[in-house]
Parts: structure tokens; sequence; C-alpha cells
């Protein structure tokens, strides 16, 4: 009878021990959760800073080569009206100091 009462008292201070357990975990939950939050936010909060400078990077890129191509155009323009002056500036001479004499 003795070895079954022992047998008892050592399973009731196993459960006693485990309920304990069970408590302290539990106790201790609310600040892993919060923890656990903490670290979710920060790792958004980089994944979103990261995609943020991708995106303002290809921007950028496009802004760049947008500039570029419109550069270009007003330098090919630039060139068409230069050749046209030079073709057509010594008639213009004439037709200005046509003018002028005329009045």
């Amino acid at each position: 009878m003795d070895s079954v009462l022992f047998k008892i008292t050592e399973i009731d201070k196993k459960a006693q021990m485990i309920i304990s357990e069970g408590q302290m975990a539990r106790e201790r939950l609310p600040a892993e959760i919060e923890k656990e939050r903490e670290r979710l936010s920060l790792l958004a909060k980089q994944k979103a800073e990261k995609k943020i400078k991708a995106i303002a990077a290809e921007y950028e890129k496009q802004e760049r080569k947008k500039i570029r191509e419109i550069e270009e155009a007003a330098n090919r323009q630039m060139e068409i009206l230069r050749e046209v002056f030079e073709k057509n500036m010594s008639g213009w001479e004439g037709e200005i100091y046509e003018a002028i004499r005329k009045k």
C-alpha cells in the first residue's frame, strides 16, 4: 500500500510541476508574442524600404533615359535648323536687304 501511495505522490508532484511549468509558459506568452510581433513588423518595414528603394532606382533610371532621349531629339532639331539656316542664309540676307532697301 505504501508503494501505491508513493507512486500516487510522485505522480501528483509531477503533475504539479507540469501545471507550474504551464502557468509560467502562459505568463511568458504575451511578452513572447509582443517580441515576435515587433520582429515581424521590423522585417516588414525592411522589406518595404528595400522595395521602395528598388522602385525609386528604376524610376530614376527611366527618368534619366527619357531626359537623354529629349536632349538627343533637341540636338537633332538644332542640327536640322542649323543646316536649314546655312543653306538659306545668303538668300535670306538678300531678301532682308531688298526689304530694307524698298522702304
